[in-house]
């Protein structure tokens, strides 16, 4: 079924929803939709829901459990979110201005093959990263890895690059970071505020003992598993957010929430925050679509397993 944005917003007086229903997270627009556009799609008969999609919609309204995917890449916005309720999965997939429901169940191959064709289908990487850091160290790490990034793509055209960095030099550089860097995508995504001079210092204290920095007084000595991770991400290109809302418990909503940064198939950084920190791990492209799809199947979570 496609339904505008507005035909959609034009539905939300017919159903009486929760917290997270479909329909109190919409945009307010102008577009086009009304209600006799409504009764010619057969939604509405006679100014209310008609019998065929009030369980359809009913599940957009109430559901139990609420997974979200976005995915950006250049010129690419991709957007779907799944709704569940009982045994009922509700796909909702944006395009533009329209809307496009459809059972999960049915949709679920052509769904991992479209986003397959954006994160590919690898299972090789070349990092090995998998560490659990606090916020500033995961920024300081992020920084490196631009610090080392930019060094590349200096020599690469032929360009006078610093050869050494200390403690001042990072600071600096993570005041001005480089537009399209792992550390502007990391805080933009996150939320995360840059560390001062005194955080930063214990930031690189606590990647020294992760293995991940070698040294940090005079001069920063990077180790050769971020280099390895900053070498092969020079160009991340592609953003990928994961939410997933469990309200299957009465007490509260659970929740999860993983950030994804990728530049090839086989170099994808995934990060997810917990009370021990952010755990960050380097993914392949076929594990980040094996992400995506793990959390549009709707799970219900595991309490003791979440924040």
């Amino acid at each position: 079924m496609e339904l505008t944005l507005k035909e959609m917003q034009i539905l939300a007086q017919y159903v009486d929803g929760n917290q997270y229903s479909f329909f109190d997270d919409l945009p307010k627009i102008k577009g086009e939709g009304s209600k006799d556009s409504l009764r010619d799609k057969g939604v509405l008969h006679k100014n209310v829901l008609s019998d065929a999609v009030r369980p359809l919609f009913d599940c957009l309204a109430n559901p139990q459990i609420v997974a979200k995917f976005r995915l950006r890449q250049l010129e690419v916005n991709m957007r779907k979110r799944v709704y569940k309720k009982d045994n009922r999965q509700v796909l909702v997939e944006f395009h533009r201005d329209m809307v496009i429901l459809s059972p999960f169940d049915s949709e679920v191959e052509s769904v991992r093959v479209e986003i397959a064709n954006h994160t590919g289908v690898s299972f090789q990487k070349h990092s090995q990263l998998k560490q659990v850091l606090t916020g500033d160290e995961l920024l300081t790490l992020m920084a490196l890895a631009d610090w080392l990034r930019r060094v590349a793509l200096l020599e690469l055209v032929n360009q006078t690059a610093p050869k050494k960095l200390t403690l001042d030099d990072l600071f600096s550089f993570m005041a001005a970071p480089l537009k399209l860097g792992l550390l502007s995508q990391t805080t933009d995504m996150t939320h995360l505020a840059v560390p001062n001079k005194a955080a930063l210092e214990q930031a690189l204290s606590g990647l020294q003992n992760k293995r991940l920095v070698e040294a940090y007084q005079p001069d920063i000595l990077i180790d050769k598993s971020t280099i390895l991770l900053a070498i092969n991400f020079l160009v991340p290109n592609m953003t990928i957010a994961l939410e997933l809302y469990d309200l299957t418990e009465k007490s509260r909503v659970l929740t999860a929430r993983e950030m994804i940064l990728q530049a090839s198939p086989k170099d994808a950084l995934c990060y997810s925050a917990s009370t021990a920190g952010f755990a960050v791990e380097s993914v392949t492209g076929g594990q980040v679509t094996e992400k995506i799809m793990a959390y549009l199947s709707c799970p219900q979570l595991n309490a003791q397993k979440q924040n």
